[in-house]
């Protein structure tokens, strides 16, 4: 089968990896900091721009430039195993299948579990250093108290850049910024760390210790990514402040493991 993997995770790159050898695989991913190494056709850069034989194509949207890719590679099924929080592509490759002969299946990473502790009654209870939040907007109207918070949201926490108070410093971890981004990152009061995962829990720990951060604002991204921040922060008696995952439209294939994903296609039960 013809099949396009919307990417971007490791998740995604296992899935190519177990597909590669019995499927034509076209990995697709959004961003160009971390190119994958699979032995298949590679698009970068998303599908509002395409390569056609008459030259360069755009479309309105990325959803025009999927439906418009999918048609013209005559691929049979996609996999949408991007980020959790990847939700504006996710509701492209909706749009992008409605009405046509191409298969849309998602993979979907489990979330962390907030951890329960225990009262001296014996009722479980959420763990009150953990604290989530359903907007980054609700997330920062919080985080005011605290002295040195660590960010790893990626690059939306800059354009909140200016919510910092004076006695604040901003911890930032991201990778792949443009001069603007830089720009912005090197401001007073501001710490910016230019580092890629996966990150272990002796170097998180050792990192928060040097740095005294006192809080740890994070997405709810599961997997083992960021579990090593968790972990740490745990340990330290860090708060942790989690953005929550953002709605996704529903589908009808729709897998919480890889070896459910991997064993439906090679069964061919989607078609």
């Amino acid at each position: 089968m013809k099949i396009l993997i919307l990417g971007g995770t490791s998740d995604a790159l296992e899935i190519a990896r177990r597909l590669i050898k019995q499927h034509e695989i076209t990995y697709s991913i959004a961003g160009i900091v971390r190119q994958p190494n699979l032995d298949c056709q590679i698009l970068s850069g998303g599908f509002s721009t395409q390569q056609t034989e008459n030259g360069e194509k755009t479309f309105t949207d990325g959803t025009a430039g999927l439906q418009w890719y999918l048609q013209q590679s005559n691929c049979d099924l996609l996999i949408d195993a991007t980020h959790p929080y990847a939700s504006q592509i996710s509701f492209n490759a909706v749009k992008a299948t409605d009405n046509n002969q191409v298969t849309l299946l998602r993979y979907d990473r489990p979330a962390w579990e907030n951890p329960i502790r225990k009262q001296p009654a014996g009722k479980a209870v959420c763990n009150d250093n953990w604290i989530e939040y359903d907007t980054l907007e609700a997330l920062l109207d919080n985080l005011k108290k605290f002295r040195k918070p660590f960010f790893s949201i990626g690059r939306s926490i800059l354009s909140a850049t200016h919510l910092r108070t004076d006695s604040q410093q901003w911890v930032i971890r991201s990778a792949g910024l443009n001069d603007s981004d830089l720009e912005t990152v090197s401001k007073p009061g501001i710490i910016h760390i230019n580092a890629l995962g996966p990150f272990h829990f002796e170097e998180e720990l050792a990192l928060f210790k040097k740095l005294a951060v006192d809080a740890l604002v994070t997405k709810n991204s599961g997997g083992q990514s960021v579990s090593a921040k968790l972990a740490a922060a745990k340990q330290l008696n860090i708060p942790i402040l989690m953005l929550a995952r953002p709605e996704k439209p529903a589908v009808r294939y729709c897998f919480s493991t890889i070896d459910a994903l991997v064993e439906e296609i090679n069964n061919s039960l989607v078609l």
